[in-house]
């Protein structure tokens, strides 16, 4: 019984990823969703984020705009625990706008609705597939496979950066809150600080 239901998971992830992205690289507005009916209710896009050139090394983010006031409301990011759950974990079984509907299964796809708990009634979220090879990240190095803190805060500080030059659409408020389950202060918070000090562009506060 568990393989069909990963194999069931498996396929829409799939389906998801083609629903959520015209092109595997740069940032594309998602409309609509399989298991979804009709448009979705509210503004996500989605997109990868390179954080190692010379690997080719690319983080896949879901973005959804707060549903209250974009230009006003705080951008969360969420690094969902593990290491090495996807950060669709977040965005339909947690603090996301979709959940799946509880029904008896019937072969067919897993249904969506929209969840009206949502973080996003009062924040943008970033929801971040990461270290490498979680969910649809991906890199062309095998070496990006071993990973650690260290490493992994390095390509967070960098996809951080990038996202604010690179997504356009990702309204950057002077504050990012950050999630873990088993949160970790990472050593080197400090670098943040001195960033934001030599004309950085947002206050980091961490919370768990």
């Amino acid at each position: 019984m568990a393989q069909p239901c990963f194999l069931l998971v498996l396929g829409f992830l799939s389906l998801f990823l083609i629903g959520c992205s015209k092109y595997v690289l740069g940032e594309e507005k998602v409309a609509i969703l399989p298991g979804y009916d009709g448009e979705l209710p509210l503004e996500m896009y989605t997109g990868y984020i390179t954080v190692n050139e010379s690997t080719s090394n690319n983080f896949f983010y879901y973005f959804v705009k707060s549903e209250r006031n974009a230009t006003e409301d705080p951008l969360i990011l969420w690094l969902t625990g593990g290491p090495g759950c996807s950060g669709f974990s977040g965005l339909v079984f947690e603090i996301g706008p979709l959940k799946f509907k509880v029904e008896e299964y019937n072969g067919s796809l897993p249904t969506l609705e929209y969840n009206p708990y949502s973080f996003t009634r009062i924040a943008s979220i970033i929801f971040v597939d990461a270290p490498t090879f979680t969910g649809f990240s991906y890199s062309n190095s095998t070496a990006d496979h071993i990973t650690g803190d260290f490493k992994n805060f390095e390509e967070d500080y960098v996809f951080l950066k990038k996202v604010a030059r690179t997504a356009p659409r990702i309204p950057i408020k002077p504050t990012i809150r950050s999630w873990r389950f088993l949160f970790r202060l990472y050593h080197s918070s400090s670098d943040l600080q001195n960033s934001n000090s030599n004309g950085g562009w947002y206050r980091h506060h961490f919370q768990s």
